[in-house]
């Protein structure tokens, strides 16, 4: 657990902007949103803190680098980045859908600030569904959207192998299945054989022109004979 925190932080201040490093009237620095990061999880994972000390102390972080924050582009940097914290830390917790879910409409309501993001989200969403199997459709249909957004990356990125690595895994150890399609979605795939308003239906086939097998020359099912037992009122005729 700890040592996913750390590597999850980690990548957070990887891509991170390097323009949150805010500029003092002294002539001292102050650390980085990043750097900061870091140095409070530290201190979270070496006192063993329960999630609740991780939720307290990141929004109280969040507080003060917003109202550090000089531009609508920083303050949604800052935002995005502590909700994807508390969001990993709920499914680090093995959290209920009422708090994981609750971190994961912020962050869809602030937007994926990149494909790496997005992927992150995905693969903890489907990952935690045996939690909240209820949200499993949703689940897949981001992961899926993930890897179709992944895939028409060209080949030599870099990230493009790493990310649909993410997701192979995810699909891998997902104790929920991804859901049978749904009544409409079955009609859409499938071909549509519906005579269309207008339309004429194709003319049936002449039964003339319907190739025939040998006529039957039995003396008890000959033409003649059977034309004469189903003539109305005819007599029927002797057996041989």
């Amino acid at each position: 657990m700890h040592a996913s925190r750390v590597l999850a932080v980690a990548s957070q201040r990887k891509a991170l902007s390097w323009s949150l490093t805010m500029e003092l009237p002294s002539q001292e620095r102050s650390p980085s949103f990043g750097r900061e990061i870091d140095l409070l999880f530290l201190k979270l994972i070496e006192s063993k803190a329960p999630y609740a000390d991780y939720k307290r102390e990141l929004l109280t972080l969040e507080k003060r680098w917003l109202q550090r924050s000089k531009t609508p582009a920083q303050r949604l940097a800052v935002q995005q980045t502590i909700a994807k914290t508390l969001l990993t830390e709920a499914y680090g917790s093995r959290l209920p859908w009422k708090e994981f879910g609750r971190w994961l409409r912020r962050l869809q309501q602030l937007g994926f600030r990149d494909l790496g993001m997005r992927v992150h989200v995905a693969c903890l969403y489907v990952q935690s569904l045996h939690l909240f199997p209820r949200q499993a459709r949703e689940a897949w249909e981001l992961l899926e959207d993930a890897e179709r957004r992944i895939s028409r990356l060209r080949r030599d990125r870099p990230l493009r192998k790493e990310h649909l690595e993410s997701i192979a895994h995810a699909k891998k150890v997902a104790r929920v299945p991804r859901p049978l399609p749904r009544c409409g979605e079955r009609q859409r795939n499938q071909p549509d054989t519906k005579l269309k308003r207008g339309a004429q239906r194709p003319a049936l086939r002449d039964r003339a022109a319907i190739p025939q097998g040998p006529p039957d020359t039995s003396p008890h099912y000959s033409p003649a004979r059977l034309a004469l037992t189903l003539r109305p009122g005819a007599a029927r005729a002797p057996t041989a």
